[in-house]
């Protein structure tokens, strides 16, 4: 029966996680080489653009108690000593005899360097907020790429910061209680049409002259911050 030590004790998915940290820091190391020489000429620039690996396993099918206590020192439960394993190939492996008892099994994949927002460019986004009525507030969003093209078909969410209203309001209503309970965004979540705008309606009709109503915005990882002061 092999020993414990033969076998891997993490998931795949792990092992697959702990190359891709390694490529990200293989590129992080390289990012920071030089980029001019001595005479200030131009030096070549690194890019890992693919990695392909290749993880070869042996599955076995082993009885141990031995692994159970192994296992159960990292938090894994088993109800039986009976485990299906899997450990690196060995050199030895390649006879027929190796292999009693046991499949072997190959993965195979690679990683590819993918430019922020699939290189499109960035995404810029924009707010603004216009007073129609008393108690009555237009928030608006706006989504655009940094070269000035309008983003259509992103969900947009407009929600209130009842914590930061209270702070901000508190600072010129000492008496201030909080967001009244008739207060709300007419529409939460907005998709921005063909001009990238979305906009919603904050309603407000009980807030006391003076409070701050926070709007947080929310759209493609993008998040602004509002404060609306009632007049």
């Amino acid at each position: 029966m092999a020993e414990p030590t033969q076998f891997l004790t993490a998931t795949i998915d792990e092992y697959l996680l702990s190359i891709a940290e390694g490529i990200t820091h293989a590129q992080e190391q390289l990012n920071t080489l030089p980029t001019l020489g001595p005479q200030g000429q131009p030096l070549p620039w690194y890019l890992l653009p693919r990695v392909d690996f290749e993880l070869r396993v042996s599955l076995q099918v082993t009885q141990s108690q031995a692994l159970t206590r192994k296992f159960a020192t990292t938090g894994v439960r088993t109800a039986a000593v009976n485990h299906l394993v899997f450990r690196p190939i060995q050199p030895g492996d390649t006879t027929v005899s190796g292999f009693k008892g046991e499949v072997i099994s190959t993965i195979k994949g690679h990683f590819i360097a993918v430019p922020p927002n699939e290189g499109k460019p960035p995404l810029l986004l924009s707010t603004t907020v216009e007073k129609r009525d008393p108690g009555l507030y237009g928030i608006s969003a706006r989504v655009i790429t940094a070269v000035g093209e309008p983003v259509a078909g992103f969900e947009t969410h407009f929600n209130l910061d009842p914590a930061l209203n209270l702070t901000l309001s508190k600072q010129d209503l000492p008496a201030y209680g909080g967001l009244s309970s008739s207060t709300l965004l007419v529409d939460g979540v907005v998709v921005t049409d063909a001009s990238g705008d979305a906009a919603t309606t904050l309603q407000m009709p009980a807030e006391p002259t003076g409070a701050s109503v926070a709007v947080i915005v929310d759209v493609a990882g993008k998040t602004q911050t509002l404060i609306v002061k009632v007049e």
